[in-house]
């Protein structure tokens, strides 16, 4: 079922380390999902993969926040943290520079990344 919802049933026979930086980090979000936790805690979890599977890892953590599970990750890629993330901190040098509500970032700043930007102190 995980591996469905990865795009990696067809793969399921087959050795993960002849799999791609992407299919591995699909491998291991499945594998994360496989409990059904309350709290899914993720690091960097887009980092390999392509525009699709970014979009995809979108639609699923939206899907488990439906469900009732509490998401929280780390990423670069302020479009998916727009896209799904009800509440951002910013972080710089392991300090926290700003953290709110996606909504009171985008009222307040217009972007995310005007956010992130303005939290840095830079124009």
């Amino acid at each position: 079922e995980v591996l469905t919802m990865v795009g990696l049933a067809d793969q399921k026979k087959k050795r993960v380390t002849t799999f791609s930086k992407g299919m591995r980090q699909r491998v291991l979000f499945a594998q994360a999902l496989l409990s059904k936790p309350p709290l899914l805690i993720m690091d960097e979890p887009t980092n390999g993969l392509d525009p699709f599977w970014m979009q995809e890892f979108a639609n699923l953590i939206k899907q488990i926040k439906e469900e009732g599970h509490m998401v929280v990750f780390s990423t670069h890629q302020l479009e998916i943290a727009d896209d799904v993330a009800d509440h951002i901190v910013f972080m710089n040098q392991g300090r926290n520079v700003g953290d709110g509500s996606t909504e009171d970032f985008r009222q307040q700043f217009g972007s995310l990344h005007a956010a992130f930007h303005h939290s840095l102190g830079l124009k």
